[in-house]
Order: structure tokens, then sequence, then C-alpha cells
């Protein structure tokens, strides 16, 4: 069966920038790739890719004018923040953001924290709609 997506696909092994791929979508990687002997974590990015079908703009502005704050103490960054463009599957989300850390414990410790589940839970109360938070496990820096 021939990928419908566009751009080469990438091979176990094959390096490639995390940005291009988050970002710009332009690779297939048709499964995590194996960590070589001697990888530690931190030599690894974590991505964690956020999906919402919440769509009031002026309440999302105060939600990104906090959240950014709350990854900084753990090392995270906003790779990407869009409508996505839809290439494949039913969709239904309406925002996708894309955050990078520089380890799972990072991401996870970011998720957990006190600072992110406030403005969690303001997004929760006023924003409301189907929110969807994945942590991807890491590939070679």
């Amino acid at each position: 069966m021939t990928s419908m997506l566009a751009g080469p696909t990438v091979h176990h092994g094959d390096h490639f920038d995390v940005k291009t791929f988050a970002v710009e979508g332009l690779v297939r990687v048709p499964g995590p790739p194996p960590r070589r002997s001697g990888e530690r974590e931190r030599d690894m990015h974590y991505v964690v890719i956020t999906r919402s079908d919440s769509t009031p703009d002026s309440d999302l502005g105060h939600y990104l004018a906090n959240v950014g704050a709350t990854m900084e103490p753990y090392g995270g960054r906003l790779l990407a923040f869009d409508v996505p463009q839809r290439l494949e599957g039913a969709g239904g989300f309406t925002k996708t953001a894309v955050l990078e850390f520089p380890t799972g414990e990072a991401a996870r410790g970011w998720y957990s924290s006190a600072a992110y589940q406030e403005i969690a839970a303001w997004r929760i109360a006023t924003m409301g709609g189907q929110v969807d938070i994945n942590l991807v496990s890491g590939v070679p820096a």
C-alpha cells in the first residue's frame, strides 16, 4: 500500500529535524526509532501533542498568555500552534499544539505541576470542549 502523505519515509536510524517533522509534517515515521546502546533519556527529545476542539479565540488568548510560563521551569517550548490541516482521518479538533521537552520526566513534571494544573482547570471551566494530550517518546537529538 502506498502512503498518501507527501515526503519521504524515515527509516530507523535516519536522522531528521524534530521541528520539521512536527511543524511541517514533511515525513512519515513508521514507528519510534530504537534507542542505541548507551543512549540516555537526556539525549532524546520528547514531544507533547495537544489537540482541542475549543473555539473561543478570546478565551484562548488568556490560556496561551499563561501556559508558556508553566513550561519554562521544565525546559519546555512551543514548536507549533495552529488550526490543523487534516491529511487523513476523521479530524474534529480545531486547534493543535506541539510542545518540546528535554526529557520525558520534564514533560510529565510540567503536566502534573500545580502551575499547569491551575491553567488547565481554568481552560476546562472556561473553554470546555474536548482535549487530547499525548506524550510522544523521544527521538535522537
